[in-house]
């Protein structure tokens, strides 16, 4: 069994050997692998260490990363208003939390939450801070419990006045472009404390301008404001001249069925209210045109000579800083006028002294006389006749009963001012029957006239409208 024995079992020994080399080897590289692992292990330790704490000198200690807040208010409030509140919270959350280690935020939580209380009861006047609460996290909140204070706003009053030379005659057509402008501002404000005017009262103007937007609603006129907040909260509106203004005004009148020295009732009423335009703004007052006018006819309705004639009144103007008022006064009652015309170029039946009446038994339908006498050499024509009123037209027929000639008259306005007229059997004068004429007013009591017999006569004659 020793190696000192014969050959088998020398060479059985040889196997023994062989054998046992091999299980050495295999016990050595386990022997190598325990030895080795350790330091394996301790490496991977080193190294997962050395990971984590670069991990951890990257990131940090937690803070707070951002900060919400939200508004808890027992009324409706101006949506400016909330909005200075929300924006004076988020300010006041961020500077006290904003990048502050967690620990740190929940260690101060308390005595976080005490200051910002403080400070929002003194600064929001008109509040009572009802509670705040904080919440700590690297998304931190912020909730504030407000509940206004008595007395608050609850009716807006606008009062106006006018500046600068602009009548108070015409403040109700100031108001009427406010209409609805103090319902909307007492709806928005309504609920806001009065104490909180110390701080909110540059909102409440701003409000208060963007609502009434005057620049829009009064053109021509600069605007300035007093606003004082109570429970009726008080809105003084300022308004003056800002461009070109009336300046002077003349008044006109015209007449078909009344003598112009009557008209002098009528021109004198109406010029008497004219003096209330100086100092409007002419881009106003064409605006407005419709309305002003309108205010003209009322006063005109308190004339008793124009309600004994049932006179009827059309007024135009044309507005510019020398404003011109067209009066334009047609009786539903009578017709009269007086005229003496003198013609240039005429020899015959000049001059012309004429006379006309009429009453109107239906409307627009005209029963008259009218008379004419010729001084040089002396004549005389007395005519009756029937006439209509057809809008612009003037149509009627009659008999010269001295001469014993039938008429026919056609009149057009063309304007207040120009007349186009013909007339049939104005004479007996085979070439003069007929004559026409172009008419223009140049004043109440002078006019021109362009006249023909369509032969070959022309002539000029000068009118005196009384």
């Amino acid at each position: 069994m020793r190696i000192h024995t014969g050959g088998r079992t020398r060479g059985g020994s040889t196997m023994k050997h062989n054998d046992g080399k091999m299980i050495i080897m295999r016990s050595n590289r386990l022997l190598y692998i325990l030895m080795i692992m350790p330091v394996f292990i301790i490496g991977l330790a080193a190294a997962v260490n050395a990971e984590t704490a670069q991990s951890a000198a990257t990131t940090g200690p937690q803070t707070v990363r951002e900060v919400d807040v939200r508004l808890h208010i027992y009324d409706n409030l101006p949506e400016s208003v909330e909005q200075r509140i929300h924006t004076s919270l988020m300010k006041v959350g961020e500077r006290a939390l904003l990048g502050k280690p967690l620990d740190e935020a929940n260690r101060l939580k308390s005595s976080i939450s005490q200051v910002m209380k403080k400070i929002f009861n003194e600064v929001l006047g008109g509040f009572k801070v009802l509670d705040l609460t904080v919440d700590i996290g690297e998304r931190s909140s912020i909730d504030l419990f407000l509940e206004p204070l008595s007395p608050q706003i609850k009716s807006v009053k606008i009062e106006i006045i006018p500046q600068g030379g602009i009548s108070a005659e015409w403040t109700y057509l100031f108001r009427k472009r406010l209409e609805g402008v103090e319902e909307n501002l007492t709806e928005k404000l309504s609920g806001l404390p009065v104490e909180s005017s110390k701080w909110s009262l540059p909102l409440v103007e701003s409000l208060i301008i963007g609502e009434m937007d005057c620049s829009t609603r009064f053109p021509g006129i600069s605007s300035d404001m007093e606003v004082t907040i109570g429970s009726e909260t008080t809105v003084r509106l300022m308004l003056s001249p800002a461009s070109k203004t009336i300046r002077s005004i003349a008044v006109k009148t015209r007449s078909t069925t009344v003598p112009s020295l009557a008209l002098e009732r009528i021109k004198f009423n109406v010029a008497a209210h004219a003096d209330l335009l100086i100092g409007l703004p002419v881009v106003f007052a064409k605006e407005e045109e419709a309305s002003i006018l309108e205010t003209f006819h009322q006063a005109l309705q308190d004339n008793s000579f124009g309600r004994k004639l049932r006179l009827r009144y059309e007024i135009k103007a044309t507005m510019q800083s020398r404003t011109v008022l067209s009066v334009i006064a047609e009786s539903e009652k009578y017709s009269g006028f007086a005229r003496v015309k003198v013609g240039f170029g005429q020899e015959d039946r000049n001059p012309d002294i004429e006379a006309h009446l009429g009453f109107f038994p239906v409307d627009d339908t005209e029963i008259f006389s009218e008379i004419n006498f010729f001084p040089g050499p002396i004549d005389l024509q007395f005519n009756l006749g029937i006439g209509r009123r057809l809008g612009n037209f003037y149509a009627a027929g009659g008999r010269n009963f001295i001469d014993g000639l039938n008429r026919i008259w056609l009149n057009y306005y063309i304007t207040e001012d120009i007349v186009a007229a013909w007339e049939k059997n104005v004479v007996d004068i085979e070439n003069e029957k007929i004559e026409g004429s172009l008419t223009f007013k140049a004043h109440d009591f002078f006019s021109f006239q362009l006249v023909t017999n369509f032969q070959e006569d022309i002539w000029i004659q000068f009118t005196v409208n009384l």
